[in-house]
């Protein structure tokens, strides 16, 4: 699990360190596009290489290793439960996510970057599962830590992308709490004001 959650934290501060250097650029949108196109066609390319040459590697003993998985669920929360949906059902939900996706960032990409960055990046993550329904059927995972899941690129961009926006919405609630509180003090100190006038 310590692992899992090291592995995530590393492949997170790198996407970071790419954000702080492209953040000028997230607003527009041809840009946007680029990220989306280039995310979506690395994790498939990914995908057929592992495929094609059967790889497979331990990288720490069978904690960590890089060998081909097939996920018939397609979604971590099937997984989760364990359910099994007809594929014209999983498709629909994997378009309507991305839908949703596309919709955040641009919603966000005028107000917070970051969150613009995260819903960015669950296009990313929309744009290949779909992918991945349409080619393959199901998903194809290749990175598995062992006792506790396999992933593929776009689990990893996922998983980023709900740690900005969250982030994102963490920093405007604390923003409207923030404004509320000064604008209750400028109200005390202007009704104060007004009382020692009288």
């Amino acid at each position: 699990c310590a692992l899992y959650l090291v592995v995530n934290l590393l492949f997170a501060l790198l996407l970071d360190m790419l954000l702080c250097k492209t953040k000028s650029k997230m607003e527009k949108i041809p840009y946007a596009v680029l990220w989306v196109l280039g995310g979506t066609v690395l994790d498939q390319v990914i995908k057929l290489l592992i495929h094609k040459f059967n790889v497979k590697a331990n990288i720490v003993g069978k904690y960590l290793a890089v060998k081909e998985r097939k996920n018939m669920h397609q979604m971590a929360m099937l997984n989760f439960f364990d359910v099994t949906l007809d594929v014209k059902w999983i498709l629909l939900i994997k378009v309507l996510l991305t839908l949703l996706m596309i919709a955040g960032y641009l919603h966000y990409k005028k107000k917070n970057l970051e969150g613009a960055f995260g819903f960015l990046c669950g296009a990313i993550a929309g744009f290949a599962t779909i992918l991945d329904t349409v080619c393959w059927g199901y998903t194809l995972d290749y990175v598995y830590f062992y006792g506790i899941v396999s992933y593929d690129l776009k689990d990893f961009i996922a998983n980023i992308a709900c740690g900005y926006v969250i982030k994102a919405g963490l920093e405007q609630d604390l923003k409207n709490i923030l404004g509320d509180g000064k604008r209750k003090n400028y109200r005390k100190i202007k009704k104060k004001k007004n009382t020692e006038l009288c």
